[in-house]
């Protein structure tokens, strides 16, 4: 949206929601476009009555316009599990709900965390007791969890092994911070090289 008193509510562009392969190539990430569909508001397709190809255009959220070119992807590969890596606008239940009855168990989400993220334990289960169970468990404390020896888990960042830590605010080293109650930072670091290797 645009910000000044001025200006249209929304800027003159196309939004495209697109669909690609990950590929480590040469120890880098990169994102083959296997597919894409121009996102279109729902005023823009009921007042101006679009076609393409001789077909009226429909309104779709980018939620349903990813869900169905993902979904048409997966026809492909019907035995393999489906792992959608998206940013953190998609990284909700609008995208993983659809996706879940579409895919089944197959569907994957890998997404950052939003701003506005609360983070529960599993709820304990407690038989006999009257009433509908919890919904939710308790929320876990960061700190405790920092202390607690945990390993960061490894994985592969710009072609180097990197280390997800998790360490109470405020920290040395840390980098942007991701904010929930309790106030974590989790930065990539890469590991100090090992002596000997």
């Amino acid at each position: 949206h645009a910000a000044k008193a001025n200006q249209s509510p929304y800027p003159w562009a196309q939004t495209i929601v697109t669909v690609g392969l990950l590929k480590s190539v040469q120890g880098r990430w990169a994102c083959v476009p296997l597919a894409f569909a121009y996102f279109l508001r729902a005023k823009t397709t009921v007042l101006q009555n679009l076609s393409l190809y001789g077909r009226h255009l429909r309104y779709q959220s980018k939620f349903r316009q990813a869900v169905d070119m993902i979904e048409r992807i997966s026809q492909v590969f019907t035995d393999a599990p489906v792992l959608v890596v998206a940013d953190s606008w998609f990284g909700n239940q609008g995208l993983m709900q659809p996706l879940r009855i579409a895919l089944g168990n197959r569907a994957h989400l890998l997404s950052r965390l939003r701003v506005n993220a609360v983070m529960y334990d599993l709820p304990k289960t407690q038989p006999g007791k009257a009433g509908r169970p919890r919904k939710y468990g308790q929320r876990p404390d960061p700190d405790s969890h920092a202390r607690g020896g945990h390993q960061p888990p490894a994985f592969l960042h710009d072609g180097h092994h990197a280390h997800l830590g998790v360490r109470p605010a405020p920290g040395k080293g840390a980098t942007t911070p991701l904010r929930y109650p309790g106030t974590v930072r989790i930065c990539v670091r890469r590991p100090a090289p090992c002596l000997g290797a």
